[in-house]
């Protein structure tokens, strides 16, 4: 998994007990992604699921936490998680993060394993949605508040333009991802990823899906740049917290591209050129 080389990678100002918080965090979050996305069984009913996340939840974020079943090693990476992160941010902040975590599994991870339970494909307009809340990115942007130790006033964290580009954010992880571990997705019954979606509704091949899926990542990158050129002209985007995020959010979403592409995680058995021919005229590359 390397996690230590994901945390160096999206959050290189880190430092001593908060860099491995961070990295015991990201270790964590992707233990608990490969276990739902093993979840496909139709009898692994919503609401035994919905318990499951209620009891990490209550881990990460409340003082009280404690105990639970000592064979669930999830739930005591939780405990654990959950102590050390108090000490870490300030009570608005432990509350956004809260937020986060709680779109993560109730809106993200719940939707994905109740599509695979019912053998049904999201829409693509569906998908955008779900895929931004279940790849876990909202999580991993506050935590860049923790990482340089800036936090975000909150009338700038509730700005609608800096909601809409965590939103983007989070896409453009998301299909970068999507891109670089569809060799292993497409080998799993019933994956969710972007590829597979368009070859399920517009009857792709493979070639051509991951084609359009690079264009789709780069048009969403443009976008990003968009939205970001226009919250620094934001008379709001002017204090050190907030240019010091938008800093950060370039390098987690960089740090995470790199990851991906050294990690055994997703470099085992891809044998994906990254240049894809858009057209018979012009090449097109995942943007750097």
């Amino acid at each position: 998994m390397r996690s230590d080389l994901a945390t160096g990678l999206a959050y290189p100002s880190a430092t001593g007990g908060v860099a491995q918080f961070l990295s015991d965090f990201i270790g964590w979050y992707l233990l608990l992604d490969d276990k739902m996305e093993s979840l496909i069984q139709p009898d692994f009913t919503q609401p035994s699921l919905s318990s499951v996340f209620d009891r990490y939840l209550h881990a990460l974020t409340e003082p009280d936490a404690s105990g639970g079943d000592p064979q669930d090693g999830l739930l005591q990476g939780a405990l654990d998680l959950g102590a050390r992160l108090r000490a870490l941010g300030s009570p608005a902040w432990r509350a956004r993060f809260c937020g986060s975590m709680r779109t993560y599994f109730y809106r993200g991870v719940l939707a994905e394993v109740e599509h695979r339970g019912a053998r049904t494909v999201p829409g693509l307009r569906e998908y955008v949605e779900l895929r931004a809340e279940s790849s876990g990115s909202y999580p991993i942007f506050d935590l860049i508040e923790v990482a340089s130790g800036q936090e975000l006033p909150a009338t700038v964290a509730e700005h609608p333009a800096m909601r809409e580009l965590r939103k983007v954010a989070a896409v453009v992880i998301s299909w970068a991802n999507d891109v670089l571990s569809f060799h292993k997705e497409r080998r799993r019954p019933h994956a969710l990823n972007l590829p597979g979606l368009l070859m399920h509704h517009q009857g792709m091949d493979d070639e051509h899906a991951l084609q359009r899926s690079v264009l789709m990542h780069n048009e969403e990158m443009r976008w990003f740049v968009a939205i970001k050129q226009q919250l620094l002209g934001w008379s709001g985007a002017d204090g050190v917290a907030v240019r010091s995020w938008l800093h950060g959010l370039d390098v987690v979403m960089r740090g995470l591209l790199e990851w991906q592409l050294l990690a055994a995680r997703y470099t085992h058995g891809r044998s994906l050129d990254l240049r894809v021919v858009g057209d018979r005229t012009a090449e097109q590359s995942i943007s750097l």
